[in-house]
């Protein structure tokens, strides 16, 4: 993994603090995506659901030195990042080190990311917006990007020396 590599982001943050950061950013953002649905702010509460999967997805594929992935969809975020971790621990294992943990459990995570796929043809600045479509997307959009969170918060502490730990 990339424990140590100096990046050019983040004022020469490692990569593994570049991810950190973006995974405390991810539970941040889902604890406001939360807020905004029980306020009924469901436009927004979507939004924020997606960066909050993003960002945990962003803190999940940048140890494996993928520093530009895919920001337009959620489901090709986490197809990248399982292909990159799927070649990681390969490497891992051709220089003797046990295979990764929880790799099959994150083949999920395309699955969690689809309700999070719909938000992107919501907008808040179109004439059309449908309140009840809003409305009806939102917790399917929080919870799938719980389950993001969730998986990658598990693989996470599970590959702590490898990675780092939530």
């Amino acid at each position: 993994m990339e424990s140590g590599k100096k990046s050019s982001g983040a004022a020469g943050a490692t990569t593994l603090e570049r991810a950190r950061g973006h995974w405390l950013q991810a539970g941040e953002s889902l604890a406001l995506a939360e807020k905004m649905l029980a306020g009924g702010a469901a436009l927004d509460c979507c939004f924020m659901s997606v960066q909050a999967a993003s960002n945990a997805l962003v803190a999940l594929g940048l140890p494996t030195g993928r520093y530009v992935l895919p920001a337009h969809s959620p489901v090709a975020l986490a197809e990248e990042c399982l292909a990159a971790l799927g070649q990681a621990g390969e490497n891992e294992e051709k220089e003797g080190n046990p295979p990764l943990a929880g790799l099959t459990e994150l083949e999920k995570l395309p699955e969690a990311c689809r309700a999070l796929e719909e938000v992107a043809g919501l907008s808040p600045f179109g004439l059309a917006r449908d309140e009840k479509v809003e409305a009806a997307l939102a917790p399917r959009a929080l919870e799938g990007a719980a389950r993001v969170l969730d998986m990658v918060g598990r693989f996470l502490a599970a590959n702590a020396g490898r990675f780092f730990t939530p």
